[in-house]
């Protein structure tokens, strides 16, 4: 059969005329070129596929090539969309009877006991089931609604309801990032050290981490236990700078273990008091306005002051032993220190003192 580059050519001057006489060569041969060509081989360019059999038409058309691209069936990357309009689910029906609902039934390979249906019914839900291939049990379903998802019919996430079981993310540094839209995601992550950091997730710069072993840093102060330990020692040292404590009503307490708590506080009246902490007692109070109040004692700077102004108006000024003689006996008896009391005109010696309001007097003994 005459043909170029695959396409069919009548022989020359086959054509015949009104009237006139046709050459049977010529037509023969047409003839049985169109019958070849029923049991040959249509090329390509005939609208055939070039082959006798189906791994021929394949490899001609390059179907097999094509395929390959698109998806490898022996294990490859689907780089183009797939669409399912129907299938079946394991059972062998459609679970919600209608047309508009999407399975993509997944499984490992033949002789394998499971396998998994990812679903897409009419509602827009999404479920993923891990079925038995006999379509008996169902060995776990992943439910997405409008509303919720859930495991095993078990809540795992809706707005503004907790979760009901444990959420656990296991692969190689797990991480849950909490977003809030346009101002920072922050992620809480875990590494192969075994420290959890909180991070901004979008530069990855850490805020915060905590080490296996309870250690603790931050991007502001760096490791806690360094930045602590070059200021005040716990076992004792010395403070060179101001140490304030800032709060309502802040207390520095001494601590004698088994004993006592004392403490000095700072009152929001102004005033200053020092305390038994342990006993709740108020010792000794100084107050705002320069007045120190002893409450235990019920004495204060004022008390203080005219008990002592009290006792130096009228203190001993001076103190002299003299000679005396005492005449008579009787009541004149108390006032002798050394003598004869019964001759009535003994010698004696006693004690005189001099105040500033009586005088000197005698120091009498009773």
């Amino acid at each position: 059969m005459p043909r170029v580059n695959g396409i069919y050519q009548l022989p020359p001057n086959v054509y015949g005329a009104p009237g006139g006489t046709i050459q049977s060569a010529k037509y023969n041969t047409v003839i049985d070129d169109l019958a070849a060509l029923q049991n040959e081989a249509r090329p390509i360019t005939a609208g055939g596929t070039g082959a006798q059999d189906a791994a021929g038409a394949r490899a001609n058309l390059g179907v097999t090539d094509e395929l390959a691209k698109k998806l490898d069936l022996t294990g490859g990357t689907l780089t183009g969309a797939l669409g399912v309009r129907h299938y079946l689910n394991v059972r062998g029906t459609d679970p919600q009877g209608a047309e508009a609902n999407r399975h993509v039934l997944f499984q490992k390979g033949d002789g394998v006991s499971a396998g998994l249906l990812f679903s897409q019914l009419s509602d827009n839900s999404l479920h993923l089931q891990r079925f038995t291939l006999d379509g008996t049990t169902v060995q776990g379903s992943l439910d997405m609604t409008g509303t919720g998802i859930t495991y095993n019919g078990q809540e795992l996430q809706r707005e503004g309801r907790n979760s009901l079981a444990n959420i656990e993310i296991q692969k190689t540094n797990p991480e849950s990032i909490l977003h809030y839209p346009g101002i920072i995601r922050y992620g809480m992550l875990v590494t192969s050290d075994s420290r959890w950091h909180l991070r901004d997730a979008g530069t990855g710069e850490d805020k915060l981490s905590v080490g296996a072993d309870g250690s603790l840093s931050t991007k502001q102060l760096g490791d806690l236990a360094t930045y602590i330990g070059a200021r005040v020692l716990r076992t004792g040292d010395t403070l060179t700078g101001n140490l304030q404590i800032q709060k309502a009503d802040p207390q520095f307490q001494l601590h004698t273990p088994g004993v006592r708590i004392w403490a000095w506080r700072g009152l929001s009246s102004g005033d200053v008091d020092f305390i038994d902490s342990s006993g709740g007692r108020q010792m000794v109070v100084f107050q705002l306005d320069g007045n120190v109040n002893f409450p235990q004692a019920g004495t204060n700077i004022t008390s203080l002051r005219d008990v002592s102004n009290d006792a130096s108006a009228n203190c001993v000024r001076d103190l002299r032993l003299v000679s005396v003689v005492t005449v008579g006996t009787g009541e004149n008896l108390n006032r002798v220190l050394t003598g004869v009391g019964s001759s009535g005109t003994a010698f004696a010696r006693t004690l005189q003192r001099y105040t500033n309001g009586a005088g000197w007097q005698n120091v009498n003994f009773a």
